[in-house]
């Protein structure tokens, strides 16, 4: 997980660089957890969570459970959740699992490329 901290607009942003599964999310908790015990991070003045899954394809259960978590730790500072996401099923996703409701979603969804007209 890559972070960022954007003083000006109190945003703490953490970036996916892989799948949110369950043969990785352990090691992505604990980065996030090393995340939120910096010293920098944790005295920042934070309003906003943004969760960038542009890199990521699939979201399973136990990645569920682990958004679910990091909800929980806006949740204590009163800060708000944004989640970026590019990928069709992902989108469906967070509106199936109503998550949609806790994170406001970025819908950067490039669009499909036509299709070749057949030939006459």
């Amino acid at each position: 997980i890559e972070h960022d901290y954007d003083t000006k607009e109190h945003l703490l942003s953490l970036t996916f660089g892989t799948d949110l599964l369950s043969t990785n999310v352990e090691q992505l908790d604990t980065a996030a957890r090393a995340v939120f015990a910096r010293d920098d991070v944790r005295m920042s003045q934070w309003r906003t969570l943004v969760l960038d899954f542009s890199s990521v394809r699939m979201i399973d259960s136990m990645g569920i459970n682990f958004l679910i978590q990091l909800l929980r730790v806006a949740d204590g500072r009163k800060a708000k959740v944004k989640g970026i996401i590019t990928r069709h099923n992902l989108h469906r996703l967070f509106l199936f699992t109503r998550l949609d409701k806790k994170i406001e979603l970025d819908v950067r969804i490039p669009p499909e490329p036509a299709a070749a007209s057949p030939v006459s």
